[in-house]
């Protein structure tokens, strides 16, 4: 079994399919719906710590960033999937999950309005879920940096729902610091797609972003990381 997808939640979007958009507005309610009094695991793409597949997959409520394997190292990565978070772009790789939610760590709006309908259709659309642009410019603000990472997005909005959940444990976040040119994925199949993270420097600031969070106090965060 390649995929437990969790039965936990409500993974029908609020808006009809027919209408070719998400309901923009959803994102932030969906996950504070989901979340409320449910243990969480967010699962990055780095690399994990050994044997650590049944204590992520004990969690509530399972979300998995960017690129993922659930097939090759279980006892690593676990099985389960609740929600996938990912930055828009990722959903027409040979990975795209249907059945499951999408939050999508960007706002769906400008630019990415025709680029999205082009790229979805409209049953993909109506179960991905987007943060307003309030959003995100408060969280940049909160770390003060100009562009949160996709796992640093979704991390920090839910730390800041720490007093309505049970636990947050993290697995599987790096910061970009394991290289200073390459990212490499916990799964094994991608040691051939490792990617240049020249790109990533240029948009984000992985050092602000690891003195954050790994300075984050909160009782009910459990940071199950490599060394970094």
């Amino acid at each position: 079994m390649q995929y437990v997808i969790s039965n936990k939640i409500n993974t029908k979007n609020t808006m009809s399919p027919s209408q070719n958009i998400p309901n923009i507005l959803e994102a932030e309610k969906f996950l504070e719906s989901i979340c409320r009094k449910r243990s969480i695991a967010i699962v990055g793409s780095g690399p994990l710590i050994h044997n650590a597949g049944k204590e992520i997959d004990d969690h509530d409520i399972v979300f998995r960033i960017n690129h993922f394997d659930l097939k090759s190292r279980p006892i690593d990565t676990g099985q389960r999937i609740s929600c996938w978070v990912h930055n828009g772009h990722l959903g027409t790789t040979t990975l795209k999950i249907n059945s499951i939610p999408h939050i999508v760590t960007k706002h769906y709006g400008g630019p990415l309005l025709a680029e999205f309908n082009i790229m979805y259709t409209h049953h993909e659309l109506d179960r991905m879920y987007f943060f307003q642009k309030t959003t995100i410019e408060t969280l940049n603000n909160q770390v003060n940096t100009k562009s949160l990472t996709t796992g640093g997005r979704i991390l920090l909005f839910l730390l800041n729902m720490t007093s309505q959940v049970s636990k947050i444990s993290v697995f599987g976040f790096t910061f970009y610091d394991k290289s200073k040119s390459i990212y490499e994925f916990h799964n094994p199949t991608f040691t051939s797609k490792r990617k240049k993270i020249e790109n990533a420097f240029k948009w984000h600031n992985p050092s602000i972003e690891k003195r954050y969070f790994l300075n984050f106090k909160c009782p009910k965060l459990n940071l199950r990381l490599v060394d970094i």
